[in-house]
């Protein structure tokens, strides 16, 4: 993707998240970005362009961690996968923040096609944390009766980084933030 779309959408979340989707207009878009609206134009035909831009940077960089890291975590033991997964999506989500806000905040305007591929994505994430939590209880680690909401509740364990920041960065470096999260996590799968 060309650096200076990926910075318009990094702004327009930062927007989106601040003003609200339906809210902010093209112009509102172009200022917030620093820059015209002809230039803007330059970049994306529409409003509706950037929410394909929040899918293809969020899609490339789920794809990063499902899958160039699923071997890596397969090659170590099940509990040091869960807790490198939680590192791994704990620092994606810190890249990410506002886009992971903007999709908790707006999914209930989206269209179907679109909440269906944002679905699609967290479907992923929540597949490679079934899968390790499952590997986990086949070996004996983990002790889950259900894996589904287990992976379910780590996801928003990890994403209360970006919804709950005003509050946590005032106490928590993004480490000790990852620490603490796999502590309750270590509880949530029966495993110290």
């Amino acid at each position: 993707m060309d650096q200076r779309k990926r910075e318009i959408a990094l702004k327009a979340a930062s927007l989106f998240v601040k003003k609200g989707y339906h809210q902010s207009s093209i112009r509102d878009i172009a200022e917030w970005c620093g820059i015209s609206i002809g230039a803007l134009y330059h970049y994306i035909n529409s409003k509706e362009d950037i929410l394909s831009l929040f899918r293809e940077i969020c899609s490339s960089l789920l794809v990063k961690f499902t899958q160039e890291r699923l071997d890596d975590l397969f090659k170590m033991p099940p509990a040091e996968a869960l807790n490198t997964a939680i590192d791994d999506l704990i620092t994606l989500i810190d890249t990410t923040q506002d886009f992971t806000l903007f999709w908790y905040q707006e999914s209930k305007n989206l269209k179907a096609d679109e909440l269906n591929k944002l679905l699609q994505y967290e479907g992923e994430q929540v597949n490679l944390l079934k899968k390790i939590l499952k590997w986990g209880c086949d070996e004996g680690v983990f002790k889950i009766k259900d894996i589904n909401l287990a992976a379910h509740d780590i996801i928003v364990l990890c994403d209360m980084w970006a919804f709950r920041r005003w509050a946590l960065k005032k106490d928590y470096s993004l480490d000790q933030f990852k620490e603490e999260q796999k502590r309750i996590i270590a509880k949530i799968t029966n495993f110290e």
